[in-house]
């Protein structure tokens, strides 16, 4: 996006989900970077569509924010009264709404009125609602020339920490969960749980604690429906950051064959294939253990590059269907509204929801796998994660609010 370009056709638009308000700030202030990601890119001689933002991970409370980006020849006004997104700054604000599309060196200037879209300038937007008030319904974005539709799927935040995020999807009934080969009664969601849980002690992420892994995720909270007798499920959506200093912590071996498998100035496609091909998740139960390959389609992978900090993280996203009972040592894929999950049953029916898994490697990759449903989408001098400026891969996670 920091490379200027102007389209020959009428309509010509990226848009980028930002994390929040206050995101947008620092960077209009030059104190932080703007943690951006592709939602949507299109050109052509039509506007409307619709667009599927995946499932997005948000506090209860949260909007979304915007940037949308104009690289076609035709200008366009924004209609705040007829959509669901408005200005992310008003009048009050000291800061205005349009700045020139350099994302890495936004300039600011002075325009009429900046409800226009004009070629060669990023709008800054936000929902006028909370995410909450729109679910499960599509918001919308609206111009003169057409209407954008966002659908999607939400989680609701239960942690958020520097290089972790963790959110309970909502909406999910047991009709919805296809492929289970163990029936599920129920399915909770963050209205039912929200009362009992504690996010501070229920959920662990431990990073290379002691060799003993790249990283020890730990999900332990209570089944609030666990009298009723019926299996309950409980779906969510975990993602979690590492950089290389965490792999060599590990393995400084298996660091250093990555690093030389990659070779010099290797591709974003490159590294992430070396990371599927070595690293995976282990579920041990005590007696029994499975290992979950990163190709499994429940897992997702992308590179992010933090210029403030100088690292680039791998960061991963899993979603999660824990159930309170079944089998030790099953652990299977299902589709729920598109979306596939990873289901793991935590072998006995006790009243929680208990979940450890360890993220490991081997220059070797893991020994059985668990694949099921396909593909899924810095530090010391470890040259398998180089400095990747400008990089911006869409995840499905999108419209963050993060905590400060």
């Amino acid at each position: 996006m920091a490379v200027a370009r102007l389209d020959d056709v009428d309509y010509s638009l990226e848009i980028w989900g930002i994390r929040d308000q206050q995101d947008v700030v620092n960077w209009l202030e030059g104190t932080g970077d703007l943690d951006a990601v592709l939602l949507e890119n299109f050109s052509g001689p039509s506007f409307s569509r619709e667009i599927d933002l995946g499932t997005i991970i948000t506090k209860f409370d949260a909007k979304g924010c915007f940037a949308v980006s104009n690289w076609g020849k035709l200008e366009l006004e924004l209609d705040d009264v007829a959509g669901d997104v408005v200005k992310l700054f008003d009048g009050s604000s000291p800061y205005i709404n349009t700045v020139l599309a350099d994302m890495d060196d936004p300039i600011l200037f002075e325009t009429q009125n900046d409800r226009y879209l004009t070629p060669a300038t990023v709008q800054l937007l936000g929902t006028e609602k909370m995410i909450s008030e729109y679910f499960p319904d599509p918001f919308s974005m609206v111009y003169d020339a057409g209407m954008l539709n966002f659908s999607y799927h939400w989680a609701v935040s239960l942690l958020e920490d520097e290089n972790v995020i963790l959110g309970v999807t909502q909406g999910v009934t047991p009709a919805d969960v296809s492929g289970s080969s163990t029936g599920i009664d129920k399915v909770l969601d963050y209205n039912v749980i929200s009362g009992d849980v504690d996010p501070v002690n229920d959920f662990r992420i431990l990073f290379a604690p002691d060799g003993q892994g790249i990283a020890d995720i730990s999900i332990d909270t209570v089944n609030p429906l666990s009298n009723s007798g019926e299996i309950c499920a409980l779906p969510m959506v975990l993602e979690f950051a590492i950089t290389g200093e965490m792999v060599d912590a590990y393995d400084s071996d298996l660091a250093e064959f990555m690093e030389l498998n990659l070779g010099d100035d290797p591709t974003e496609t490159e590294i992430l294939q070396l990371v599927r091909d070595m690293l995976y998740f282990e579920k041990d139960w005590g007696s029994v253990r499975e290992n979950i390959s990163l190709e499994n389609a429940a897992v997702e992978i992308r590179i992010k590059e933090d210029n403030v900090a100088d690292k680039t993280f791998i960061v991963f996203r899993i979603y999660l269907l824990m159930v309170d009972g079944g089998s030790s040592g099953i652990v299977e894929n299902v589709d729920i509204k598109g979306q596939n999950y990873l289901v793991i049953y935590d072998g006995e029916m006790d009243g929680k929801f208990s979940d450890p898994l360890q993220l490991l490697g081997s220059e070797n990759g893991p020994d059985s796998t668990i694949t099921s449903g396909g593909g899924g989408g810095g530090g010391c001098s470890l040259g398998f994660l180089p400095p990747l400026a400008l990089l911006l891969i869409a995840p499905l996670l999108i419209l963050i609010k993060k905590q400060r």
